[in-house]
């Protein structure tokens, strides 16, 4: 037909694709191959496809480090398969491989609970509540129910738990494993990695016992190469799982590992402390041993009803061995440890002061003399990624808002207040005048400097450290005002009204110390290491305040005091 149109071609003509100019695909050669003489050509459509293909990451220029980090994943990727191929032959030559290829931490919970609580019923709570985490673990082992005998024990004592089996029914999990079996026998990886990562966003931000970069490969090798794992590095693994397993609720624990928590719980405390006496039996001193008892140790000083005595002989076999790691002479570290072990000594030791401080308060007695008599420096205000096993010089402390903030927050307070009975007034006339309220002050304000006018409120570990900071400041600046000494207020709004009513302004202090406590406790974005305010001594609660609302006229403090009773405070 000679009135049809000519259609255009797709795509611009190779020359003007190669020399980067426009082309108006005029039908047999473009304008711009006219005007230079030159031969038109239009690519076919396969190399139009080509063209319009879209590039991948390889295809980019990469920067020098972009290609040694892709090299980096590529080795560990490799190490990672090595590891896991020698993991599998090992439990494939495990005793118990023929019954269960798939050995681990998993416990036919059907049977135990129809035997615990004798029902005759063959569904499994645990199993009714959450059917969908059931893809994790898809083979049962019945490891723990062959060395493990579950049985009617009422006049069993053993050492106090954190969580305890239930008492109405005089169930004991008595432990039949021996000493002598291999870790990849009975771990599962994936279990212990997941308490791991549990530790890692629960536990690890607030208390800053363990260095989690270098400790993950000892983790790797715990699940994968027992053999090549000490008792004091075992001792650890199992700590860590149980303080996971602690810091979790009952639901939350059956919906990850379709497991009871306080079976689950009793299991690992077993390990550890089987772990702890071979440790203890070599009668050397060692950090990880130090380690895994502080953690547990806080575990078990968040709660008032377990075994006092029991948790005392802990504690005080936590000191000791904190004692043998001490410097001597005058050394800044011993001998036996690394720049960074001395670093983690450091946060155990003042970790330690935390516990006896706060535990002594709620109990009533008095702190130990052996944790506030020894002067012992603060660790680094530094982060994780700071600090390295082969560092042959510790780096300049951060001047902002680190990983160790919290924890250092927490134990400069502690000590003010531990201290505050301590501090005198001056004397009248007196040539070296030392006011009790500018020593306070001059700390507090250092605190505030150093480490409060660093955090965002958008962070929520920041929103933990202020709102930790002013229920533990609050009842400072009490006492210094029934001491009658001026204050030091991080509420500068405080200060305005801070001498029209003593009574008043101290009951609004406590109605905020109350309050920061009931956030901490049921903010959710806090929940996750609101298990570690249970150690503090709060010192004011509901009591508290209906004494106080007994006595007191109408006013804006009071009304209040009324609305937090309302919201159920404890």
């Amino acid at each position: 037909m000679s009135g049809q149109v000519p259609k255009l071609p797709r795509a611009a003509c190779s020359s003007c694709h190669a020399r980067k100019i426009k082309c108006d695909r005029r039908p047999g050669s473009c304008t711009a191959c006219s005007k230079t003489q030159i031969s038109c050509r239009y690519p076919p459509s396969e190399q139009i496809l080509k063209r319009r293909m879209p590039r991948g990451p390889y295809k980019k220029r990469k920067s020098h480090r972009e290609r040694e980090l892709e090299d980096l994943v590529k080795t560990m990727a490799q190490k990672c398969n090595e590891l896991e191929d020698a993991a599998n032959a090992a439990l494939n030559t495990s005793p118990h491989s023929a019954a269960s290829p798939d050995l681990g931490l998993i416990v036919d919970v059907q049977e135990y609970q129809n035997e615990v609580r004798g029902s005759s019923s063959p569904k499994s709570v645990v199993a009714s509540t959450h059917s969908v985490s059931s893809f994790k673990y898809p083979e049962r082992s019945r490891l723990l129910s062959e060395e493990y005998t579950v049985a009617e024990c009422p006049n069993f004592s053993g050492p106090s738990l954190t969580t305890h089996i239930d008492p109405e029914h005089a169930v004991t999990i008595c432990s039949e494993l021996p000493s002598t079996a291999p870790l990849n026998s009975w771990l599962l990886r994936s279990q212990v990695f997941e308490l791991w990562h549990i530790y890692r966003s629960h536990i690890d931000p607030v208390i800053k016992l363990i260095h989690c970069p270098s400790f993950s490969e000892q983790i790797l090798l715990a699940t994968s190469h027992s053999s090549a794992v000490d008792s004091c590095i075992q001792a650890l693994v199992f700590s860590i799982c149980y303080a996971a397993v602690d810091v979790l609720s009952a639901g939350e624990v059956e919906t990850r590992f379709q497991l009871r928590k306080d079976m689950l719980a009793f299991f690992y405390k077993q390990r550890m402390e089987r772990a702890l006496g071979e440790a203890a039996s070599r009668q050397k001193p060692s950090l990880h041993v130090l380690q895994a008892l502080v953690l547990h140790v806080i575990c078990l000083f968040r709660r008032l009803g377990g075994d006092v005595q029991a948790d005392t002989a802990l504690f005080d076999r936590a000191v000791s061995e904190a004692r043998l790691l001490l410097p001597e002479n005058g050394d800044s570290h011993h001998e036996n440890l690394s720049l960074l072990e001395t670093q983690i000594f450091l946060r155990c030791w003042w970790a330690l002061y935390v516990l006896d401080y706060h535990g002594a308060a709620k109990r009533g007695w008095a702190p130990s003399t052996t944790l506030h008599s020894q002067q012992v420096a603060l660790p680094l205000n530094l982060n994780d990624i700071d600090l390295s096993p082969t560092m042959q010089q510790l780096p300049v402390p951060r001047t902002s808002f680190t990983e160790m903030s919290y924890f250092l927050v927490v134990v400069e307070l502690t000590r003010l207040e531990a201290a505050l009975p301590h501090l005198k007034t001056s004397e009248p006339g007196s040539k070296h005048p030392c006011d009790l309220g500018s020593i306070v002050n001059e700390r507090v304000r250092a605190v505030e400097i150093n480490f409060l006018w660093h955090c965002e409120t958008s962070r929520h570990i920041d929103w933990l450290l202020l709102l930790t900071a002013k229920a533990m400041l609050n009842p400072i600046e009490i006492r210094m005002l029934r001491m009658g000494q001026a204050t030091y207020s991080i509420d500068k709004s405080l200060t305005c009204t801070a001498n029209a009513d003593l009574s008043e302004r101290t009951f609004s202090l406590a109605l905020d110390v109350i309050e920061c406590w009931y956030i901490l406790k049921t903010n959710p974005n806090l929940t996750s290491w609101s298990w570690y305010t249970d150690i503090f001594h709060h010192g004011y609660d509901v009591n508290y305040i209906k004494s106080e609302l007994a006595n007191r006229p109408v006013s804006e403090q009071r009304t209040r005091a009324q609305t937090l009773l309302e919201l159920g405070v404890q």
